[in-house]
């Protein structure tokens, strides 16, 4: 009896594991058939999903019948087939749903990948995106729109869509264009300004993995709804910078003149450098927009603005001094770290700018330049030490020379005399 039990059970894992295997190669068998029929089509438009399809994400994760239905390990007519869910092109209204067959399963996302979250889906249909595609607009995105159909990548593939360095490309397919955006309050001119930015020239020329892209303020799949709105999202990396300004007179000013603190000033895509046209004497026209010229607070700005451009160039001054004396081949350990000391004053300096406090400016400044200005002083001292030893050493050459000579000559004179 326990014997046929066991027997039984046996046969019960043999058939599951016949199911599970006969499923797997039903799959694979439809992908097979797919990609062996489309990829000898002389249609390019036929063809050409195939091709991209190689490399993708999805290309062994699931079967072209996962996206477009009908039965991909029959003939062609049956493959085709509308009647059994086939799907050409999908509609961009409701491709969003058919990603998230798979990508809003938690069970199912589980079996390939452990770190893909699940509420895209539910995120994008409460998007602005989401909702005018809802609401009739197919010039929307969808997630083809982004992510792209059957060349899938993943985020961190330099080839993907919506990789770091290509969001603002891809961003600005849409977004740059006025056909798009006509009808819309938004300017075509975001992904441009951003790639001038100092994020954008972080992301793209330097390859930042923390300055924000266009998903890194706005969100990807559903825009970012917090508390605090822009600010609120700078916050995430300035958190220093924001706190200063808390404590600042703007602060309470801003908030009741519904200004966003951080934007007002920085602005929004085409964020600067803030020792640019912010932060400096000769950028003062930012603080005008608000204040004027010739007004107490205009004056107070002025003396902020030329104690961080004092530090600054005494910064800079010292770096040069630093650059010369390594191309003299001098290497003096101290002025490196005092030139470093004084860079990061001046990271402590940007911060401090933000309370807008003038006391609280002059010394962060004087941080900035007590170690610059030492810095500069030795390097000075070394350059001279080594061009006093270089005169001394030519002073003392000739001499030499001359002593070498006359000990040659009598060396000689001793061996002719001996020979």
């Amino acid at each position: 009896m326990r014997f046929s039990i066991e027997i039984g059970r046996l046969r019960a894992v043999l058939v599951a594991l016949v199911a599970a295997l006969s499923l797997a190669g039903s799959s694979a068998s439809a992908q097979e058939t797919c990609v062996s029929c489309h990829s000898t089509q002389q249609d390019l438009r036929l063809r050409d999903p195939v091709e991209r399809l190689r490399g993708s994400v999805h290309d062994l994760a699931m079967g072209c019948s996962g996206c477009h239905g009908g039965r991909g390990n029959e003939p062609t007519v049956q493959a085709h087939d509308v009647s059994v869910g086939f799907v050409a092109r999908p509609d961009p209204a409701t491709v969003a749903d058919r990603c998230g067959t798979c990508h809003a399963d938690a069970r199912f996302i589980r079996r390939h990948r452990d770190d893909l979250p699940t509420d895209q889906l539910a995120l994008f249909h409460a998007d602005s995106h989401g909702l005018a595609l809802a609401q009739g607009n197919l010039a929307a995105p969808s997630c083809l729109g982004c992510h792209g159909s059957h060349d899938v990548r993943a985020p961190n593939d330099p080839a993907s869509r919506v990789a770091r360095r290509r969001q603002h490309e891809t961003c600005g397919g849409c977004h740059s264009d006025p056909a798009r955006m006509a009808g819309t309050r938004l300017p075509t001119n975001q992904a441009a300004l951003w790639a001038e930015s100092v994020h954008g020239r972080a992301v793209l020329a330097h390859g930042s993995s923390s300055a924000p892209t266009c998903a890194g303020c706005h969100g990807a799949h559903g825009e970012h709804r917090e508390a605090g709105g822009a600010e609120g999202r700078c916050r995430h990396c300035h958190e220093a910078e924001a706190e200063a300004f808390d404590r600042s007179p703007h602060a309470s000013a801003y908030r009741r003149l519904g200004f966003s603190g951080c934007v007002a000033c920085h602005g929004s895509h085409d964020v600067r450098e803030a020792d640019g046209a912010l932060g400096t004497a000769g950028g003062m026209g930012v603080c005008r927009r608000c204040h004027g010229e010739g007004r107490d607070s205009d004056g107070v700005a002025r003396r902020i603005a030329a104690e961080a451009e004092r530090a600054r160039r005494d910064l800079g001054q010292a770096r040069a001094a630093v650059q010369a004396m390594e191309a003299a081949g001098l290497r003096v350990p101290a002025v490196k770290t005092l030139v470093d000391e004084a860079a990061q004053a001046d990271l402590r300096l940007r911060v401090a700018m933000h309370a807008l406090d003038e006391g609280v400016a002059r010394e962060a400044a004087a941080a900035v330049s007590r170690p610059a200005q030492r810095a500069r002083e030795l390097a000075r001292h070394a350059r001279e030490r080594d061009a006093n030893g270089r005169r001394a050493w030519l002073v003392a050459l000739p001499p030499l020379a001359i002593l070498a000579a006359l000990l040659l000559l009598k060396i000689r004179q001793i061996d002719r005399k001996r020979g």
